[in-house]
């Protein structure tokens, strides 16, 4: 009869985030292959993920919150804007500007229950870009459109700048509104100082700066850091802009990631982040790195949009699927814990920060079957009054080694109900586990030589402490 040794091993089966740039067979068991729903917190799964209705303020130093209305039903939000405003009583009069699929123009106050009051005689086509101003003393939001050039918004009166360019994107810097233009690749518009109104080309009032290289269409501007950059299809350059146009001086930044995506450039405190066709990068103005390099694979990178509030970073893509297909989805990226937390099957087009007096939060705009309304990022773990399903996959071979491991049980604190599954060679085994604020024990007594573990539920609430997995590993003498 052979002499079977059998070594006593305890296993921890963390939560300290995905990774997906390790073969599986060597990734450390504290790190998920999968993890949809769920949320990462101080090393526990949890349900601090999910969408909510979209709500403003009351007065200060009220903290109440009341929800924005919805749009009537067939009505659809394509794209959603904070009008900063103060008003002539001196008031917050923060409006949300919301641009419907029609073209159309709607505005509700952030303080105060209020309803959807139409922008009167404004209708714009085509992608709609947005920046707050303050224009002779007056708040004001600048609106560039790509087929209807620039219109300026003041409180409830929409007033066109007839001769402004038609604008992909613009920004604000040293008081003069730059812009990307429509069908011209290679040029960046300037507004007079202290006048965005004023588009005459001249030494003293506008004009613009021509590009003479390869690096594809002019995306979108941003003021960062006291330079104005210009992100291009395929690298960034910077731009010194103070005051006389005759001393402005242009200089290529960077040039190595691949494609760039528009909707993805944001702004993220002393960074901006964007996603290239390789990744996620951080600019600091002066190199790029790239992060979040276990965020899932993504498909249709074009039709991706951000934003960016308190440290995280919220992307809005199509994600790979476990069947191959493409999910919709937005990534949770913090910026300072370096993690990414998922939310899938939900598809949004706009994300919106909303920061102001009283607090603040990322709105969003959706496709689909909440397009007359507006959400916002939530921890409740559901999106609007839907429980999310959550699932949570472990790398399989949680112990790096060819022999047969009989897994004897699994120790671990649910707070709510879940399922607990057992992968063994292919082979899958259930287990029901009760809610507790206990530690639970689940008896397994399986085993296989490549193991790992799921977990899965659809309750609204989720708190998972690390596995605890006792096993036997059985080696053959020879």
């Amino acid at each position: 009869m052979k002499n079977v040794p059998v070594r006593k091993m305890k296993v921890q089966v963390g939560f300290k985030g995905m990774a997906n740039s390790l073969d599986e067979s060597v990734l450390d068991p504290a790190y998920a292959k999968s993890c949809v729903n769920f949320a990462f917190e101080k090393g526990a799964l949890t349900s601090g993920i999910g969408i909510e209705n979209a709500s403003g303020f009351y007065a200060f130093p009220s903290v109440d919150r009341h929800d924005y209305p919805p749009f009537a039903t067939g009505k659809k939000v394509k794209k959603v804007f904070l009008y900063r405003r103060i008003t002539s009583n001196g008031d917050n009069g923060d409006r949300i500007v919301a641009r419907l699929s029609d073209g159309t123009f709607f505005y509700t106050n952030v303080y105060g229950e209020d309803s959807w009051h139409q922008v009167p005689s404004l209708v714009m086509a085509g992608d709609v870009d947005a920046v707050n101003y303050n224009y002779k003393g007056n708040d004001v939001l600048l609106m560039s459109s790509s087929f209807d050039g620039l219109y300026l918004i003041k409180d409830d009166t929409a007033l066109v700048c007839g001769n402004a360019p038609k604008f992909t994107s613009i920004a604000v810097h040293n008081e003069r509104v730059f812009g990307t233009v429509n069908g011209v690749n290679n040029q960046v518009w300037f507004s007079d100082d202290f006048d965005p109104s004023n588009w005459n080309v001249s030494l003293t009032e506008a004009g613009y700066i021509n590009f003479c290289d390869d690096l594809g269409q002019a995306l979108k501007v941003v003021s960062f850091a006291g330079y104005l950059f210009v992100f291009r299809e395929y690298g960034i350059m910077r731009l010194t802009a103070y005051g006389d146009q005759s001393d402005f001086v242009l200089k290529k930044m960077f040039t190595d990631t691949g494609r760039i995506y528009k909707d993805t450039i944001v702004l993220c405190g002393d960074s901006i982040i964007f996603l290239a066709e390789d990744g996620l990068y951080a600019f600091n103005g002066y190199d790029a790195v790239q992060i979040g390099k276990e965020l899932p694979q993504l498909f249709n990178k074009n039709g991706a949009c951000a934003g960016y509030l308190d440290g995280e970073y919220f992307l809005a893509c199509a994600i790979k699927g476990d069947n191959g297909n493409a999910v919709d989805s937005l990534v949770r990226y913090d910026v300072q814990k370096k993690s990414i937390s998922l939310l899938s099957n939900v598809k949004i087009n706009c994300v919106c920060p909303v920061k102001v007096h009283n607090g603040s939060c990322v709105v969003f705009s959706f496709d689909g079957d909440y397009a007359n309304r507006l959400g916002q990022a939530a921890t409740n773990g559901k999106v609007f009054s839907q429980a999310t399903k959550k699932s949570y996959e472990s790398p399989e071979n949680i112990v790096a080694t060819p022999y047969v491991k009989t897994v004897r049980c699994v120790s671990f604190v649910s707070k709510y109900p879940l399922t607990l599954r057992l992968v063994a060679d292919g082979k899958k085994y259930e287990f029901k586990v009760k809610g507790s604020d206990e530690m639970q024990t689940v008896a397994i007594e399986k085993s296989g030589s490549v193991i790992g573990f799921e977990l899965e539920t659809e309750e609204q609430n989720a708190y998972v402490s690390p596995l605890f997995v006792s096993l036997d590993v059985i080696r053959e003498q020879e």
